[in-house]
């Protein structure tokens, strides 16, 4: 613990709860935003306090947070981004920097969280399903207005098994 001339407590460690949330969990699809989360513990005064968001070495933004109170808190901070497919296979992760000026730590106290790593999905166009589609079954299938694919007449290479085809 660390007391500084306001006779107020920083509680030390700050923490981070595990890895950045990324919203939607799990496989993102190219082009789709996202919510990535920190959620900070235990930390006071949080109004102090700044969390960076990053993507490998670059810095995606920073939050700070507008919470006054002088007691230990729990804050969650939020960030919006767009995934592109070069996103497959890199890390994000946040730090949380508490700066207590003079008075307090030098350098100031900075944690950071464990990385999350993202797999992004291309976005697959209707051409690409259609040549997929043609590849399998010998036709070139159009889109209808309910998202079902059905083989076009005039496509039709060979005999098809099936005449929908919902992806």
């Amino acid at each position: 613990m660390f007391r500084d001339n306001s006779n107020f407590k920083i509680m030390l460690p700050l923490r981070f709860i595990n890895e950045p949330l990324l919203k939607p969990s799990g496989p993102l699809t190219e082009g789709s935003e996202v919510t990535l989360q920190c959620d900070v513990q235990n930390v006071a005064p949080a109004e102090n306090l700044t969390v960076t968001f990053y993507r490998g070495h670059t810095l995606l933004g920073q939050v700070e947070s507008s919470n006054t109170t002088k007691k230990p808190v729990n804050e969650i901070f939020s960030m919006s981004y767009n995934s592109t497919k070069e996103d497959n296979g890199v890390q994000f992760w946040c730090e949380a920097k508490l700066e207590l000026g003079a008075e307090g730590p030098q350098p100031p106290l900075v944690v950071e969280s464990d990385n999350l790593t993202a797999t992004v999905y291309c976005k697959l166009r209707d051409t690409h399903v259609q040549h997929i589609l043609k590849l399998i079954y010998g036709c070139y299938y159009k889109q209808n207005k309910m998202g079902e694919y059905r083989p076009t007449d005039a496509f039709c290479l060979g005999e098809v098994r099936h005449n929908t085809v919902i992806l």
